[in-house]
């Protein structure tokens, strides 16, 4: 368990998100249970991903192969960490089939930040911040609470991101973008918070990805849009009017940071919906 500390620590000093630090250690945590100080092997991991790793704890009913995929990610990770690269590359992860990405159309889009707008007070100001960065920008949530107030640059149009890969990304700002940040921007920086962090929670520390996605459900409801829409559909909201709006998959893959052959897989469909209409329309 010693071990499993110091892959703690290296994560958190790799700027991990909370989220990604708690799910490795308490995957890799379940494995280690399970090896009860046996020696690492081949065998041990067959063993383990062949039955413990299988079955949920919380019910005992199978775990579907996204689940299963994301357990065997974090041991990969926790032997790469220990140097064991033999047994890591041995870990296989199965192929799933990708479920076409849920998204606001615009007229939702529009209704969502008119609800918002049309609402007093300075929580709503900063959710309009907040939601209006995701729809506009695409960006994911975890690159969202990490904003900080040095990273807008508002007379460069840029807003300076970390992706999940730990880059450093430039992004542009749309004028309406621009707009609304710069609005709340001027009620932020008289905010008397220790920490540099563009958006806060209601104890004027750094907001989280939970308190995101609880804000986003909220005004989901108010605005009586009754769909399952997560702060990563915002972000495929942003994608997909981009690409309808270009009918460029390369300019949709640079402003997304995805490699091209990903953005083909995720959104050729709406390329081919496009087409169909048009081609109705002749």
């Amino acid at each position: 368990m010693d071990t499993l500390l110091e892959f703690k620590s290296k994560l958190i000093a790799d700027a991990k998100s909370e989220n990604t630090v708690s799910s490795y250690v308490r995957d890799v945590k379940s494995f280690l249970i399970f090896a009860d100080d046996n020696p690492l092997t081949e065998k041990l991991l067959n063993e383990y991903f062949s039955t413990i790793a299988l079955i949920r704890v919380k019910d005992g009913k199978k775990r579907d192969v996204g689940s299963v995929n994301k357990i065997k990610s974090s041991v990969k990770a926790y032997l790469k960490f220990l140097s064991k690269s033999d047994l890591s590359d041995g870990i296989k992860l199965k192929s799933t089939s990708r479920k076409e990405p849920s998204f606001l159309k615009d007229g939702e889009k529009r209704l969502l930040l008119k609800t918002i707008r049309a609402t007093k007070g300075n929580l709503a100001l900063r959710d309009e911040a907040m939601i209006s960065t995701m729809l506009l920008a695409g960006i994911r949530i975890n690159a969202l609470v990490s904003i900080n107030i040095q990273d807008v640059s508002l007379d460069d149009k840029k807003l300076t991101i970390t992706t999940k890969d730990d880059k450093i990304f430039k992004i542009f700002l749309n004028s309406n973008l621009r707009r609304i940040l710069k609005r709340y921007l001027k009620y932020r920086v008289k905010l008397p918070s220790e920490t540099d962090a563009l958006f806060l929670s209601n104890r004027l520390s750094r907001i989280t990805t939970r308190q995101v996605s609880f804000r986003l459900k909220h005004w989901l409801l108010r605005a009586g849009i009754d769909k399952i829409i997560s702060p990563h559909s915002l972000r495929h909201t942003f994608a997909t009017q981009l690409l309808q709006k270009t009918q460029n998959l390369r300019i949709v893959q640079k402003e997304l940071g995805h490699e091209y052959l990903e953005t083909k897989r995720i959104y050729t469909h709406i390329l081919k919906t496009d087409m169909e209409d048009a081609i109705e329309m002749l």
